[in-house]
């Protein structure tokens, strides 16, 4: 947490525009790790609350910097950390109207997807499995998303979906 604090001084002291800038998306960072990293879930949903607003408010202030895209995966990242799993999802239909490029949204999509399964949800994990495959054919993350659909599609019993999910793999 001594780069929470180094940011805060940063922010608080400098009055270049660049150094607040990374300051402030340095802040959202640390926040969003000590989200993904805490034991404790009340301290971890906090510490996910923090990265949210920090995030934000980083995209509000800096609509044009370089990280936005990064920053609206951050905010995903943070809603997935604090087991916001439909939040999440929401958020994802937002960002995906709102990046420049929707690829950066490719690994946040498995991990809602995944995560809204692991809940017992997994009628809702199938679309965004789907959308994430069919979107991104040539990434690296199509066949983990072809292959993570098929195994849900054979546990829902759909054997002739699940057969080609394992093809398109």
């Amino acid at each position: 947490y001594r780069a929470l604090s180094l940011y805060e001084d940063l922010l608080a002291t400098s009055n270049d525009v660049r150094r607040r800038q990374d300051a402030e998306y340095g802040i959202a960072e640390a926040w969003l790790g000590a989200a993904e990293d805490a034991e404790d879930e009340a301290w971890r949903a906090s510490a996910a609350s923090k990265a949210r607003t920090h995030f934000q408010s980083f995209i509000d202030r800096y609509p044009n910097d370089w990280r936005v895209d990064d920053a609206r995966v951050g905010i995903l990242d943070a809603l997935v950390a604090a087991g916001r799993f439909d939040a999440a999802a929401d958020e994802l239909r937002r960002s995906k109207r709102a990046v420049k490029d929707t690829q950066v949204l490719a690994r946040p999509t498995f991990a809602i997807a995944s995560a809204l399964h692991e809940q017992g949800r997994t009628e809702a994990a199938l679309p965004l499995l789907y959308s994430l495959a069919q979107r991104h054919p040539g990434t690296w993350i199509a066949p983990y998303a072809w292959c993570r659909l098929a195994e849900l599609l054979q546990e829902l019993g759909h054997q002739e979906e699940a057969i080609n999910a394992w093809i398109a793999a």
